[in-house]
């Protein structure tokens, strides 16, 4: 269970850095690129301000964008006369940014990210953080959470099934002891190791549940100060075997001692049905599929 929760942890945080550095890779290549409408005309008024035109137009040759064309010559030279070639089409700088918005937004943001004075809003490292840790982080949370509950339900089906394998066992050993008690033919010293045998297998069952602190554990406890108190022996005990058998009353002292395993033998089974209540039930239409299969 530790090494799978081990696996599962460290599956997280693997999937949780890749989440974290992504966004910091991707932003170099697309953050030019993703820019609200408000981001946008901040962009348009800072490039296109009078004082940026000729960074701007510098900053596209040496990125490759696009080629300036040569002003024309007086008396009329003005910062619109500025144009660019980009492919094969050439524009103003007024209507570069709706002409190709892609490149000029890619000129346009490189030149903002060289001077340290803009704050312009742009995706940042806090954006990729809580945009990808926290879904990371909760979807982690809920797959620990649903797959230490499965291995918990497991393990409670599995001492569950323990535990009543181990009840029948401890009935039958009893059972052949007591028997053996009335039939000559039998040796009871072989009985008694196959009983004590499973009395302790009983017993680390129970001592289990009280572990693992499962529905039951207080009832668990009870059967097992029972089966340890000195003197313990529900199947009888050979001196009482033989003061029955001077009083003739085998049979009913028979019946007497296995009653008494019975008893016990039920609080295994109702420790059982202690632990399977914390089981997840059936939805009812299986329930209901069950019960027509087994009319049928």
């Amino acid at each position: 269970m530790a090494g799978l929760l081990a696996k599962l942890m460290g599956t997280c945080l693997a999937v949780l850095v890749t989440s974290l550095t992504m966004p910091l890779q991707a932003e170099a290549v697309t953050a030019p690129l993703r820019v609200s409408p408000e981001e946008f005309d901040s962009r348009v008024a800072y490039c296109l301000s009078e004082d940026r035109r000729d960074e701007l137009v510098e900053a596209a040759n040496n990125l490759k964008v696009g080629t300036p064309i040569p002003v024309p010559s007086p008396p009329h030279p003005s910062p619109t006369d500025t144009r660019i070639r980009i492919g094969d089409k050439e524009f103003g700088l007024e209507d570069w940014p709706t002409g190709n918005s892609i490149a000029f937004k890619r000129v346009c943001g490189a030149l903002i990210r060289t001077d340290p004075d803009q704050r312009l809003p742009s995706s940042s490292f806090w954006s990729g953080l809580f945009g990808g840790m926290i879904p990371v982080i909760i979807g982690g949370l809920l797959t620990l959470f649903a797959a230490t509950r499965t291995l918990r339900r497991d393990r409670i089906a599995q001492v569950g099934t323990e535990l009543r394998a181990a009840a029948i066992a401890y009935r039958r050993a009893a059972t052949q002891h007591i028997a053996a008690q009335t039939d000559p033919t039998k040796n009871s010293r072989d009985e008694d190791g196959e009983l004590a045998s499973t009395q302790m297998a009983l017993e680390g069952q129970l001592w289990a549940i009280r572990g693992l602190r499962l529905h039951g554990a207080a009832l668990a406890d009870e059967l097992l100060q029972r089966l340890t108190a000195e003197g313990h022996a529900p199947w009888g005990k050979p001196a009482e075997w033989r003061a029955e058998g001077q009083k003739n009353r085998l049979e009913e002292f028979k019946k007497e001692r296995t009653k008494a395993v019975e008893r016990e033998v039920q609080v295994a089974f109702d420790v059982v049905l202690a632990c399977e209540r914390a089981l997840p039930r059936p939805h009812w239409l299986m329930r209901r599929k069950r019960i027509s299969d087994g009319r049928s």
